[in-house]
């Protein structure tokens, strides 16, 4: 999946839930241009600016939209919204501790110590591996979970390749009902 449909996929969905409790803002975000190599899409770019307005993404990653994003890197951007909770640091306080033999980085442990994230099996996470469709519906979903969205348990009927959603199956729907993971062209 594409960083550009990752980035705008979490946006969209999470933002819409947690915006309002974001307080730092950047105060001249980088123009953000479409449908270039490394600008969103254009029906990406209000998400986007938002996000960027909002600093929930790191400015080493403002960019290159059109390719594949990492799991670190997806983590990153979940870490941005949900640190910014007010009840973000209570959460973790609460969680155990989590390691992962291939990276140290908060995001990634702290996320996985509020339960969105798992590991890769064998106490690694693969943090420079590109992150699947699935794997992005299942931290998706639990993040907007966490947030207090309810998960109905309702299929969604848009996506045409269900056939393929194996394991995530639940994490797609709940995405697609909600909104968060529309798709292109029925898939």
């Amino acid at each position: 999946m594409s960083m550009k449909k990752m980035l705008s996929v979490l946006l969209a969905g999470a933002m819409a839930i947690s915006l309002a409790a974001c307080g730092s803002k950047t105060p001249n975000p980088p123009e953000v241009t479409p449908n270039t190599p490394s600008g969103p899409s254009s029906w990406a770019v209000a998400e986007v600016e938002s996000a960027i307005s909002a600093g929930l993404v790191p400015q080493d990653i403002q960019g290159g939209y059109q390719s594949p994003i990492s799991r670190q890197d997806f983590c990153r951007l979940i870490w941005e919204l949900l640190k910014k909770q007010p009840d973000s640091a209570w959460k973790l306080q609460d969680s155990a501790a989590v390691s992962f033999s291939d990276t140290s980085n908060e995001a990634v442990l702290s996320c996985a110590r509020l339960g969105v994230i798992n590991g890769a099996g064998e106490g690694r996470f693969e943090p420079n591996r590109n992150l699947k469709r699935s794997e992005a519906a299942k931290i998706l979903a639990l993040t907007t979970q966490l947030l207090g969205v309810k998960d109905s348990g309702e299929r969604y009927a848009a996506f045409t390749d269900r056939g393929s959603f194996g394991w995530a199956e639940q994490f797609i729907d709940y995405c697609g009902v909600n909104g968060i993971m529309n798709g292109e062209n029925g898939a």
